[in-house]
């Protein structure tokens, strides 16, 4: 039923709730798991020259950024008892509420699914949820995670 299953995380504990779930669907269906974290887009060139840093210099602070977003990933999915061993990480740049959809769709994925409360209510209740943003944009199958329990 579902070939390649995308769980977004934006590695808040209650992100990572709908792992669990994600791992037991894609064991279910023999699905490929991806876990995908969207780092808010990168300073463009010229905003790293008014800054006055290099773009190399600024290139390489992001790989390490990277590199630090991937150990927490992993660090999250050992304390939850979920081997890593067939579970891609992707990390992009961009704005999460718009691209979860399109960057699922392009990675193949026939089933998204993420947690609800990923930031705190407030937030929410200004710049609207994640998962609402996804639900409407999606043209695959969502499955959203209450987390409400978690602090």
């Amino acid at each position: 039923m579902y070939k390649r299953i995308v769980c977004p995380v934006d590695l808040s504990q209650r992100s990572f709730k709908s792992l669990p779930i994600a791992v037991k669907m894609a064991d279910t269906f023999k699905a490929k798991l991806i876990v995908l974290h969207i780092v808010e887009t990168f300073l463009s060139e010229q905003e790293t020259i008014m800054l006055r840093v290099s773009s190399e210099h600024y290139q390489q602070v992001q790989k390490q950024k990277a590199l630090e977003v991937k150990d927490t990933i992993n660090q999250n999915l050992d304390k939850l008892g979920i081997s890593s061993d067939n579970i891609d990480i992707v990390l992009r740049e961009g704005s999460p509420r718009h691209d979860i959809a399109d960057l699922s769709k392009k990675l193949g994925a026939d089933l998204i699914i993420l947690t609800t409360t990923g930031r705190d209510h407030l937030m929410e209740n200004i710049i609207g949820s994640t998962a609402e943003a996804v639900l409407r944009r999606a043209k695959v199958s969502v499955m959203t995670v209450f987390a409400d329990d978690l602090a």
